[in-house]
């Protein structure tokens, strides 16, 4: 067989890769909406291996196929072509009542989180981007009902999170509030910045950020809705407006359970049958429900027994956020008199109103108990001290080092400093005894043989600096290979030698000297 001759483009993984500007006339699409689509898509664009270099941005062929065909495209075209026929039967004060086209966001979500588990394990960047819009006041850049609309998605989420439970660490950084929680045995970890007004920054490009906050919204407000079909509430959940208004979102939720909607038998057609059974069934597993509901609220938890009120100059919500998930209760009013109130959080240094019953705490000491997974001692965290270390509770504990081994022989050739000082302190020590004994000796009138002096000291002090220099000989010949030993021996040897050779030569001299005076004593006489 015959093999075709190689073509150039057709070939290889650069013929695979488009253009960008080839890419947008293939989808046709304008450049923010190919932006739009690669971002709600998860398309990334590509490196040529031609050309690294190229400040060109590359898609895939396969990437392009997939984001023509999909049901978003198409919306982004339909309405587009309706905003335009909209404006100008606007413009001619015409009634345009062509219905707008809807945005297909099920399919989306569903597409790219085929499963409740993947759409869990992208809720970190969600969280997070949702959050700090939900931090933005209403703005040219984005309107204030979407700035609602995330702040329903966050507090939503965190009630949930309270209601069952499931927060696990919590951090206090510069960034903000960092937060952990196990859902569907999976861990979430998000970001909810301090609460300052987040101003327009220039620098910023908000059309891509505007875009992962479509994708994100959209994915957290169905992953709610799955969690709170779970647990038996409707969704979306109600709200009390006056908490709300007042900034305590999670308190805000009200819990209405969804109950079983059930034809009484009084308004039942009278051809209807009716399962008795059936009815009773429901509301066996309704009463059930509210059964296992009210054992949920009882388990105690860390701050079971806790209740508390919270400074408003404290990040009130974060801190509802911990405490409903320990267990604990809140009064919202601050200056409430209630005898139950057993803890107050507050971050100021002086408090000029105290209860005796309560316990004045700093923010740092919720999140503490948070992470040790229990009630710590309220003495460090009171206002005005310094507070203990705040450590972060994903760095892994440091271990103590392991002491370094240490030579033998090194430290048996050292200086024998350290045993100077030794046998010093020994003999400093008898010599005070001495002293002693002999100042009552003669208090008491008693004559005491001086069975010890200065010079019997001296000498035992030199014995003890022999003994000691001959036992780290041995021990430092002992620690020797046998070859390094056999030369330190005969090293050994031949000072010993020369000792001995300098006292025989020091002994003669005196000898010749004392032969010496004898004469010249003779000669004299």
């Amino acid at each position: 067989m015959v093999k075709l001759p190689f073509q150039k483009g057709k070939e290889g993984k650069s013929s695979n890769l488009v253009k960008e500007d080839e890419a947008i006339e293939r989808v046709a699409l304008d450049p923010k909406d190919m932006g739009r689509m690669a971002i709600l898509r998860g398309v990334y664009p590509k490196v040529s291996p031609k050309d690294k270099n190229s400040p060109w941005a590359y898609f895939h062929k396969k990437d392009l196929q997939m984001i023509n065909s999909d049901p978003m495209a198409w919306f982004i075209r339909d309405h587009a072509n309706w905003l335009k026929h909209h404006e100008k039967r606007y413009n001619r004060k015409e009634l345009d009542q062509t219905p707008e086209p809807v945005a297909p966001y099920d399919q989306l979500i569903r597409s790219r989180y085929p499963t409740f588990a993947d759409a869990i394990k992208d809720l970190d960047d969600a969280l997070t981007t949702v959050a700090l819009f939900a931090q933005m006041s209403g703005s040219d850049i984005l309107d204030s009902a979407r700035v609602l609309k995330c702040r329903h998605l966050l507090a939503e989420f965190h009630y949930y999170v309270s209601h069952k439970h499931l927060l696990t660490k919590g951090f206090i950084s510069k960034r903000g509030f960092h937060f952990e929680a196990q859902i569907e045995g999976l861990p979430v970890v998000w970001l909810i910045p301090h609460q300052f007004t987040l101003s327009k920054d220039p620098d910023v490009d908000y059309t891509v950020l505007l875009n992962f906050l479509e994708l994100y919204e959209n994915l957290l407000s169905f992953v709610n809705l799955r969690l709170f079909k779970l647990i038996g509430l409707k969704y979306p959940p109600e709200y009390d407006q006056k908490k709300w208004d007042s900034g305590f979102y999670i308190d805000a939720i009200i819990d209405n359970n969804e109950q079983p909607v059930v034809e009484s038998v009084a308004e039942a057609p009278a051809d209807a049958k009716v399962d008795m059974d059936k009815v009773a069934g429901i509301f066996a597993k309704a009463a059930a429900e509210t059964v296992e509901n009210d054992e949920e609220k009882a388990d105690s938890g860390v701050f079971g027994n806790y209740v508390f009120t919270i400074g408003r100059e404290t990040p009130r919500d974060a801190l509802a956020l911990i405490i409903r998930s320990l267990g604990g209760r809140i009064i919202w009013d601050e200056s409430s008199k209630d005898t139950s109130i057993t803890h107050t959080i507050t971050d100021r240094k002086v408090i000029n109103e105290r209860v005796l019953s309560r316990k004045y705490i700093q923010p740092q000491w919720v999140f503490d108990c948070l992470n040790k997974h229990s009630s710590l001692d309220c003495a460090p965290y009171q206002p005005g001290q310094v507070l203990p270390p705040h450590l972060s509770p994903w760095d892994a504990p440091v271990q103590p080092e392991a002491p370094e081994e240490i030579d033998d022989r090194e430290v048996l050739a050292d200086d024998d400093d350290d045993e100077n000082a030794e046998i010093s302190s020994e003999i400093r020590q008898r010599a005070m005894e001495i002293e002693h004994a002999e100042g009552i000796a003669q208090e008491l009138g008693v004559a005491k043989e001086q069975t010890e002096t200065l010079e019997d000291l001296k000498q035992k002090k030199k014995q003890m600096k022999e003994k000691k220099k001959e036992e780290r000989e041995r021990l430092l010949a002992g620690t020797l290979p046998a070859r390094k030993a056999k030369i330190y021996h005969e090293l050994k040897e031949k000072e010993d030698a020369k000792l001995k050779k300098k006292k025989g030569a020091a002994k003669e001299d005196a000898d010749t000297v004392r032969v010496n005076e004898e004469a010249m004593e003779e000669e004299e006489k």
